[in-house]
């Protein structure tokens, strides 16, 4: 019984001794293809810019409206942006349905929807962005005449 309390003893002594080695001095001993792994990768965390244009600029009812919307990045157009949506209504008439329209894109940084509005009024028109690890939204006036 004495022997293998000494083995036992002698056990955990040497585990203890191989832990506390192998952590001291860890920084020599890396491996190529670690240092390799660890390189530093830049990322820009700016917020996109987005603007909203229409074509035309004040539309009738029933005619095909062209909304444009602009996404950059510090003043760099982005044309790899996760998703582009518009998101329509409105505003004039409470209740309204609202319609999510994806876009194209055109390039240089635009992404375009087209449209019809059959109804005149003041519509919302939102952009939902999804850029650069961003999700960016906001809403613009459009009215549409008889």
């Amino acid at each position: 019984m004495r022997k293998m309390g000494g083995i036992a003893l002698t056990v955990l002594l040497l585990s203890v001794w191989v832990i506390l080695g192998g952590c001291t001095g860890a920084d020599e001993h890396r491996h190529p293809r670690e240092s390799a792994s660890k390189k530093k990768t830049t990322v820009s965390l700016s917020m996109p810019e987005v603007s909203l244009s229409f074509s035309p600029a004040t539309p009738k009812t029933g005619e095909s409206i062209r909304i444009h919307v602009l996404v950059t990045v510090d003043k760099q157009p982005v044309n790899d942006a996760d998703r582009v949506q518009v998101e329509v209504w409105n505003a004039s008439r409470p209740g309204s349905p609202h319609r999510m329209i994806g876009t194209k894109r055109t390039g240089n940084g635009v992404y375009t929807a087209a449209v019809r509005l059959e109804q005149p009024g003041a519509y919302q028109v939102m952009y939902h962005v999804t850029a650069n690890g961003s999700h960016v939204m906001n809403a613009q006036k459009l009215e549409v005449r008889q």
